[in-house]
């Protein structure tokens, strides 16, 4: 059975649609002051009229086939039986149409009050209960399997052999893969966290996507996920973010879930960070008592300087990085449009500035502190850093 067989459009919905010729022409279309929409406009505190008069002039003719598309897919998401004029309009607000979705969120109309009104009270007291207990859907979702424990397997294997001790002339491999293998973890568990907030937030599109499967496959991008970051980490420079997960944000609940997604993977980063640094909470790798298994505790140290450097990094609240991501739903569309267009700009000036300047001195610096506030060594980390480059020594 198709798509729009399960949902079928209505008369009134069909007959729009024939009689619109692009995106715009059927978003003027659906604000007439007394149909659907416009209640539901009103419901939600906007101006149906008034936002009629302000939709852009159309430059060309386009194809609404995409609309139809995603308004059969926000009935079914609603539990809707059929597909009507709400639906189209609200299919205007997904940021694959561009034209409407930054119209229409410029103006402050968003999928989440849209859902919250159509739902009504009954609705909306059964997604409480479930906002209240998310736990047994996730662990139904998630699925962890072999190539998502690899990279922790490979990193205690080194760990074990740098703590017991290896030859001279293997020290410096051991090491680099001990500290890779820890970032790829760190990497899987940061995009993990990501992919968990989204899909209690509301976007069940990461299961399929195997996000939920910690698998480093499904996270990377061949150059700026893995050829990059190694490459800095294996010249002992900052820890690039790397991975990327896709998250559907018009499919989360709301402004707090979108900013939640975003912190979820540096908190995780946080957890992998004070668990690697945890030994020497302890006490358990100070100066004195590393010189037993000095390569095993200056390798653990850089690595936890590794993941603190990456962690302030992604905080940084410039796009794409996840700093600006958890600021970006207090801000209004036109900021985040125009960051969005920026695209990677801003993490290459982040870099620039990073490799060297004030800027520079006071990241590290700021590094340095938080390591020492773990009760890392820096002379430990150091030393980590020079027993792992594999360049230019």
């Amino acid at each position: 059975m198709s798509v729009s067989e399960l949902v079928p459009l209505t008369g009134q919905a069909t007959a729009v649609l024939r009689a619109s010729t692009s995106p715009l022409d059927l978003l003027r279309r659906l604000l007439v002051p007394d149909g659907s929409v416009a209640a539901a406009l009103r419901a939600i505190g906007a101006d149906p009229v008034a936002l009629r008069e302000r939709v852009p002039a159309e430059s060309q003719p386009a194809s609404c086939e995409h609309v139809r598309n995603c308004a059969y897919r926000e009935a079914i998401l609603l539990g809707h039986k059929r597909t009507d004029l709400i639906h189209l309009f609200m299919a205007l607000l997904y940021t694959d149409i561009p034209t409407t979705s930054e119209f229409l969120r410029r103006e402050g109309i968003g999928l989440y009050d849209l859902r919250t009104y159509l739902q009504g009270p009954a609705t909306a007291r059964q997604t409480q209960r479930l906002r209240s207990a998310p736990l047994p859907s996730l662990r139904e979702a998630v699925r962890v399997g072999p190539l998502g424990i690899l990279p922790a397997a490979v990193m205690v294997a080194a760990g074990v052999a740098l703590y017991v001790g290896v030859p001279a002339a293997l020290l410096r491999w051991v090491t680099a893969l001990f500290v890779v293998a820890g970032w790829i973890t760190s990497l899987c568990l940061h995009e993990f966290g990501h992919a968990v907030a989204a899909y209690l937030g509301g976007d069940r599109s990461v299961v399929e996507a195997g996000y939920l499967t910690l698998n480093p496959l499904k996270y990377t991008h061949p150059v700026l996920s893995v050829v990059l970051p190694m490459a800095f980490v294996l010249l002992g420079g900052v820890g690039l973010p790397g991975g990327a997960v896709y998250v559907d944000r018009s499919a989360l609940r709301g402004k707090g879930w979108d900013a939640l997604v975003s912190a979820a993977g540096p908190l995780a980063t946080l957890l992998f960070a004070l668990a690697a640094a945890l030994p020497f909470l302890l006490g358990l790798g100070s100066l004195e008592d590393a010189i037993h298994h000095l390569a095993f505790w200056a390798a653990l140290a850089f690595l936890v300087v590794l993941e603190l450097g990456a962690l302030l990094l992604n905080l940084f609240p410039i796009p794409p990085l996840d700093g600006f991501g958890i600021l970006a739903p207090l801000l209004s569309w036109e900021t985040r449009l125009t960051a969005a267009r920026l695209g990677n700009l801003g993490i290459l000036v982040v870099f620039f500035l990073l490799w060297q300047g004030p800027v520079a001195d006071a990241f590290w610096h700021a590094v340095q502190s938080l390591a020492g506030g773990l009760h890392v060594p820096a002379l430990l980390a150091d030393l980590g850093r020079y027993e792992m480059t594999l360049f230019g020594r």
